[in-house]
C-alpha cells in the first residue's frame, strides 16, 4: 500500500474511533430509539458528524491534487474521489447512488 494509501486509511480510522469517542456519546448511553423519528435523527446527527471529520481530507486531498510529483497527484486523484463519494452518500442519506 503506498504511503497516501495509508494516510488515508489513518485519516478514516481516525474519523471512526473520534465518533466514538465523542463526549456528546458518551454523555448518553446509547439504546434504541424508540420510534423512527429518533431514529431518523440519530442517523441524521451521524451523517452530519461524518461528513463534517471529512471537511478537512477533502480540502488536503484537493491540495495534493497541485502537487509537483505526478504520482503524488494521481495518488491523491483517488483519494479525492473516494473521499467525494462518501460525502456525497453521507448526504444522499447513506443511501447508495443510482448506476448509470
Amino acid at each position: 500500500m503506498s504511503g497516501l494509501g495509508l494516510i488515508f486509511l489513518g485519516l478514516v480510522a481516525g474519523i471512526v474511533v473520534g465518533w466514538l469517542a465523542s463526549p456528546r456519546r458518551a454523555v448518553q448511553p446509547q439504546t434504541a430509539p424508540e420510534d423512527a423519528a429518533d431514529l431518523r435523527a440519530t442517523l441524521a446527527s451521524l451523517r452530519h458528524d461524518l461528513r463534517s471529520q471529512l471537511a478537512p481530507a477533502l480540502l488536503r486531498a484537493d491540495q495534493l491534487t497541485k502537487h509537483d510529483d505526478e504520482t503524488v497527484r494521481a495518488h491523491a486523484g483517488t483519494v479525492l474521489q473516494a473521499l467525494e463519494s462518501a460525502s456525497m452518500r453521507l448526504r444522499a442519506g447513506g443511501e447508495p447512488r443510482a448506476e448509470s
